[in-house]
């Protein structure tokens, strides 16, 4: 990536006397030994499910990696784990009560009608049976057309028959500074969301990696994102937040406190018991699933070519710029400008910057997001693949249609 000259001054390094330059604007840190290097902030968990995966990942992490360096073929394959992960979530669904509840909620309301006590027990029962019914996602929004993004549509088919792949249900183009892949109600519908700012600083080879990564989780047996695994841990996760108290004992019940705290004790052993399966069941498909992170990291390097699929690694670690622009076009109140801004930002960061922020990616707790592996492992996994050219290499007559047809969304997105 090009960077343009900043202003720039000098300062001695506290730690090892290095003189190391002040670039205005930007973290001033020692390339020699790393003082104030300002590492990345700590992912904090958005859910049980993200805290239990991030134990996980901390404990066995860098045992993944070596093991999977000693690979020739990481490639799925039916293993008794995955076995384990299947029947384990068939017993849950099995004993998640749902359709139980939901029987003998039917069975109180009938059995001594119109016995209030019993209807409304009865109807308790049948609300919780439906929030904890296995629920596909739903699709919330309308993809684009394949009509009207003919181009952006033809490449993400090739990329599917490069991997062997089914062609995605639709595509969304969303506000995010990310991308993602998932299936769709029932039948299992793939869509791919990719985030427009992204997008707006990728060139040709890098869209083609973003594009085969998450293509790749359709066909890399990643059981996270299938319906069976995944809905098995959304109705644990749904039981263990509606069982847990917020607390044992509450002054406001007052002549029912007595009564409550023993309540209470006993939906805390219940959600002790139903964390305990949930931490079993995200802990059987952990490997699983971080195993099919670097499946997708592989399959996109084969596609895209190994300097892309890193040079994507490097730019989604660019989000605190991204944040930065969306407070400038705020302040500046430069509106109908912010993808222009924002590729300049990008446009304008420093080498040094760009070092810094590659040398945070090799750090232990560097990584996107809870269900990803530690950058620096994956960084290191691409390195060690042995890939010649790549697969795909997509022309300049192709990449321009594309980036014309996701320019008419842009003041559509920076309104939202």
């Amino acid at each position: 990536m090009k960077s343009m000259v900043a202003n720039t001054d000098e300062k001695v390094c506290p730690d090892c006397n290095n003189v190391i330059a002040v670039i205005k604007g930007y973290v001033t840190w020692c390339e020699k030994c790393n003082w104030n290097l300002q590492t990345v902030k700590k992912y904090v968990p958005k859910s049980i499910f993200e805290k239990i995966y991030l134990s996980a990942g901390e404990k066995s992490s860098q045992n993944l990696l070596n093991s999977l360096l000693q690979k020739v073929n990481i490639n799925s394959s039916f293993s008794s784990l995955k076995l384990l992960t299947l029947l384990t979530s068939s017993i849950i669904h099995l004993v998640s009560l749902s359709l139980s509840l939901f029987l003998f909620g039917l069975y109180l309301i009938k059995s001594d009608f119109p016995n209030i006590l019993f209807i409304i027990l009865g109807i308790s029962l049948i609300v919780v049976a439906w929030i904890t019914r296995i629920k596909p996602n739903k699709l919330r929004e309308n993809p684009l057309s394949r009509e009207h993004y003919p181009n952006l549509y033809k490449i993400t088919d090739e990329i599917s028959s490069a991997l062997n792949a089914d062609k995605v249900y639709g595509i969304i183009i969303d506000e995010k500074f990310n991308a993602s892949f998932s299936q769709i109600g029932w039948k299992q519908q793939k869509i791919l969301r990719l985030g427009l700012p992204l997008l707006s600083v990728l060139n040709k080879q890098e869209l083609v990696a973003l594009i085969s990564h998450e293509i790749a989780h359709g066909i890399n047996g990643d059981l996270n994102r299938g319906l069976w695994v995944g809905s098995a841990i959304q109705t644990l996760s749904s039981w263990y937040q509606i069982t847990k108290p917020d607390k044992i004992f509450d002054t406001r019940y007052r002549t029912g406190a007595i009564f409550m705290i023993f309540a209470n004790i006993l939906l805390q052993l219940v959600s002790k018991i139903l964390f305990f399966l949930l931490y079993i069941l995200c802990h059987l498909n952990w490997r699983d699933s971080q195993r099919a992170e670097y499946l997708a990291d592989q399959f996109a390097a084969k596609t895209a070519g190994k300097e892309a699929i890193l040079s994507l690694l490097n730019k989604l670690h660019f989000h605190d710029l991204f944040e930065f622009t969306i407070l400038k076009v705020i302040n500046t109140k430069r509106e109908g400008h912010f993808f222009q801004d924002f590729v300049e930002q990008i446009l304008m960061v420093p080498a040094k910057e760009l070092e810094r922020i590659k040398r945070i990616e090799l750090l232990d707790n560097s990584r996107l997001d809870a269900t990803h592996p530690p950058t620096g492992n994956r960084i290191f996994y691409i390195n060690s693949l042995d890939l010649e050219q790549p697969n795909h290499i997509i022309k300049d007559e192709t990449y321009q249609p594309i980036m014309n047809e996701l320019s008419k969304l842009h003041l559509l997105i920076e309104k939202n």
